[in-house]
């Protein structure tokens, strides 16, 4: 594995506009482990932050950190595959914050992402105020937000959630490489497996 020689830019692509990110996690199954599991200790694990194109389900970005890194640390990184293309961004609730729907319209991208419950319709960005105010005019429930993700097509972020099932079905839930260089270069090798 240290040997291995493979160009970062094998999961660029060109003409991504929407795109769809999330983040898992996986163990690193070391040897010993099963000693762990059976007489106690601390489990190592780590995250894995998975960015798709949605027209294609093909992975675009994909980056293994430690278990304390936020969701969102690499958002950049994955805003830059859509190179200024008009599209969509679609992420789970942890995304609703003003700095990235401005983050995303300076890279020409809507931001989808549940608003909070009881987000003001008056602060942020123009789109956001667009999404909590058809919530509340939907009802404001749960049966609201159920409606305005099919309106806006928010479901389609199911697109990663089915990626990272075919992951641990067909490439496991575990990595076998421990050092971080190596944990890279797996998540990379598997990526580019996943899109074959």
């Amino acid at each position: 594995m240290k040997k291995l020689q493979i160009p970062s830019h094998l999961l660029s692509k060109r003409g991504i506009t929407d795109i769809v990110f999330d983040t898992t996690g996986v163990r690193i199954y070391s040897a010993g482990q099963w000693k762990k599991e059976k007489y106690g200790g601390r489990r190592r694990w780590k995250k894995i932050h998975l960015g798709i194109n949605l027209a294609t389900k093909e992975i675009i970005f994909a980056k293994a950190t430690n278990e304390h890194t936020h969701d969102l640390a690499h958002i950049e990184d994955v805003l830059n595959k859509g190179n200024l293309r008009r599209g969509k961004l679609l992420i789970d609730g942890i995304a609703d914050t003003h700095d990235l729907y401005d983050l995303s319209a300076c890279y020409q991208k809507d931001l989808l992402t549940p608003p909070r419950k009881g987000a003001s319709p008056f602060t942020g960005s123009k789109s956001r105020q667009n999404h909590v105010n058809l919530i509340r005019a939907l009802g404001g429930d749960d049966i609201a937000r159920s409606i305005w993700a099919k309106l806006t097509g928010y479901n389609e972020r199911a697109h990663v959630e089915g990626t990272f099932s075919r992951w641990k079905r067909v490439l496991g839930e575990d990595l076998s490489s421990r050092s971080d260089k190596n944990i890279d270069l797996e998540v990379h090798v598997k990526s580019l497996i996943l899109n074959k």
